[in-house]
């Protein structure tokens, strides 16, 4: 695709590993305070999956009961805008009666995936297109251990 960035394009991180982790454990124990019963999360892949994992063992810790299912909703393909158009790839499978569902969302970016009211936020989305922990661009920087900018514009 023409204007894409490289694989090996510079990255400059902008949240480390540490910082996410903490924030992380943050959200854990908000969620854990504002739900009584047993907590759904549901991840919206591909992005998602490193924070869901993480987010479905934090409560755990904190004696909250917690399952995850997966879906998911694409609009980007290697592009760093959203295309407008999402898909719904599958409906989740694990049956919700009696859970607080707790859908994770990466970036609120265009309202089109999913409308942008999160309850919990993990930080202010940055003016440009970031990768890591997960989030990519196509199947290019997913294996970062923290979230960044692309260099290369």
């Amino acid at each position: 695709m023409a204007g894409a960035p490289r694989a090996s394009a510079p990255v400059e991180a902008l949240f480390g590993a540490e910082r996410i982790a903490s924030r992380i454990d943050t959200l854990a124990g908000e969620i854990a305070r504002s739900v009584a019963n047993e907590i759904l999360v549901v991840s919206v892949l591909k992005g998602r999956f490193m924070v869901a994992a993480d987010l479905v063992r934090a409560p755990q810790r904190a004696g909250l009961g917690s399952g995850i299912d997966f879906m998911i909703l694409p609009s980007h393909g290697v592009a760093r805008t959203s295309s407008g158009e999402v898909a719904l790839l599958p409906e989740i499978a694990a049956d919700a009666s009696g859970r607080t569902v707790l859908l994770v969302d990466d970036l609120m970016d265009t309202g089109r995936e999913l409308p942008p009211r999160p309850d919990h936020e993990g930080f202010d989305r940055p003016p440009h297109c970031v990768v890591g922990y997960r989030m990519g661009l196509g199947q290019h920087f997913r294996a970062l251990p923290y979230i960044g900018r692309i260099m290369q514009d």
